[in-house]
C-alpha cells in the first residue's frame, strides 16, 4: 500500500530536505524557491537543460499574469540520473470558474502533447475552489507510478510548491535561460494558421483535458477562434443543445443559438464583443436543435497571447424555460 499522500504544504523551509531511501523527497507538498530547488535537481548536464526547459516554458506571458503558484514533481524532482520529463500544475490565479478556465484554454488549444514534446513538461492545473471528485494533480504527482502501469499506485513521493507572484521571479527566469540554445515557444498561434491535421489534433487535446478535469459534466463550454466561429463545445454542450461539434464546427454561436423570440439588442452586444475582442456578460433566449427555447445567462471571454486575440471561451447558464419570463414578454412585444 502506498503511503499517505499530503495535499496540503508540509514543509515552508526554503532549504529542501534531503531525498529519502527511495530517491524523492519526503511525502507532502514542500514551499521552496527557485533557487532552492535548483540546487537539488541541476546535478547533471541533462537535468541542466530540463530546467532550462522548464524555465523557458515558465517565462511565457499566460504563464505570469494569469497563474499564481507552480508545483513541480515527477521524476526530476528525484535523484534519477535522466528523467524523461517535468511533472507540472500551474495554479490558477483565479478560483474555479470562466476565469480560471479562460487562464487554462490557451494551453488546450495548443495541445498538452506539444507542449511536452518543446519542453519536457507533463502539463496539469489546478483551481481553488473546484468541485470535489475533480483531479487533484497536486494529489496525484505524489504518487510514483511504475513504469506504463499509471493505474497502480506504488510508492509516494513529495514535489515543491513556488510562489509565482513573488519579485524578482520573472528575473530569476530569464536568468537560468540567458546565453543558451533554448529560447521560449510562442504556445498560441492562432487557429487559422494551423494545418487541418493540427488543429484537429489540438482540438481532440482540448477535448481529451478538458473531460479529465470534470468539465464536460459541469455547464455548456464553448471555444471559437478569434473570429468567433465555433472550434470545440463540450460534451454537456452536445447533450442539452442537440448539436454534435461536427455541426457546431465552424459556425456561429449566433446561427445555432439565436431564434426568433432571441433579443436583436442582447445579440448585438455579443457580435460587437466578439468584433472588438472583449468580454461580455448578459442574459437572452436561445434555441436548442429542436426549436425549444431556453433562457441563458451567457460569460464571454477573449483569449489571448502576448497581447493578441487568439479565441473566445464561452459559458453558459441554463436558467430553463423562457415561459412567463420578462425576456420572452418584451420579445413578443417587439414583434407585435
Amino acid at each position: 500500500m502506498p503511503s499517505k499522500v499530503i495535499a496540503n504544504v508540509v514543509s515552508a523551509s526554503d532549504k529542501l530536505p534531503d531525498f529519502d531511501s527511495s530517491g524523492h523527497l519526503p511525502v507532502g507538498i514542500h514551499t521552496a524557491t527557485f533557487p532552492s530547488l535548483s540546487k537539488i535537481v541541476r546535478h547533471n548536464e541533462h537535468r541542466r537543460k530540463m530546467w532550462q526547459q522548464l524555465a523557458c516554458f515558465l517565462i511565457d506571458p499566460v504563464v505570469k499574469h494569469k497563474f499564481c503558484a507552480v508545483y513541480v514533481g515527477g521524476g526530476f524532482v528525484s535523484n534519477k540520473p535522466q528523467p524523461t520529463d517535468i511533472d507540472l500544475v500551474l495554479e490558477t490565479s483565479s478560483p474555479y470558474g470562466p476565469e480560471a478556465f479562460e487562464a487554462v484554454a490557451p494551453f488546450f488549444v495548443t495541445g498538452l502533447d506539444k507542449i511536452e514534446m518543446i519542453y519536457s513538461v507533463h502539463l496539469q492545473f489546478w483551481m481553488r475552489g473546484a468541485p470535489s471528485g475533480l483531479t487533484d494533480y497536486r494529489v496525484f504527482f505524489q504518487y510514483d507510478r511504475p513504469g506504463s502501469y499509471t493505474h497502480v499506485l506504488n510508492r509516494s513521493r513529495g514535489i515543491v510548491h513556488i510562489d509565482l507572484t513573488e519579485a524578482g521571479t520573472l528575473h530569476l527566469l530569464r536568468r537560468y535561460i540567458r546565453g543558451e540554445n533554448t529560447s521560449p515557444v510562442n504556445l498560441a498561434a492562432p487557429l487559422s494558421h494551423r494545418t487541418p491535421a493540427d488543429e484537429m489534433e489540438h482540438l481532440q487535446g482540448i477535448k481529451r483535458t478538458l473531460a479529465m478535469m470534470g468539465v464536460n459534466a459541469s455547464k455548456p463550454i464553448v471555444i471559437s477562434d478569434a473570429e468567433g466561429r465555433i472550434a470545440w463545445v463540450n460534451d454537456c454542450f452536445q447533450q442539452t443543445r442537440g448539436f454534435t461539434l461536427e455541426e457546431a464546427r465552424g459556425k456561429r454561436a449566433g446561427q445555432l443559438l439565436q431564434g426568433p423570440a432571441t433579443n436583436p439588442t442582447t445579440a448585438g452586444l455579443l457580435r460587437r464583443a466578439v468584433e472588438e475582442g472583449r468580454e461580455c456578460a448578459c442574459r437572452q433566449i436561445n434555441y436548442r436543435k429542436d426549436g425549444s427555447p431556453y433562457v441563458a445567462d451567457i460569460i464571454l471571454s477573449p483569449l489571448f497571447e502576448g497581447g493578441r486575440l487568439t479565441g473566445f471561451l464561452a459559458v453558459e447558464e441554463d436558467l430553463g424555460s423562457p415561459e412567463n419570463s420578462d425576456l420572452l414578454r418584451n420579445a413578443r412585444q417587439a414583434a407585435a
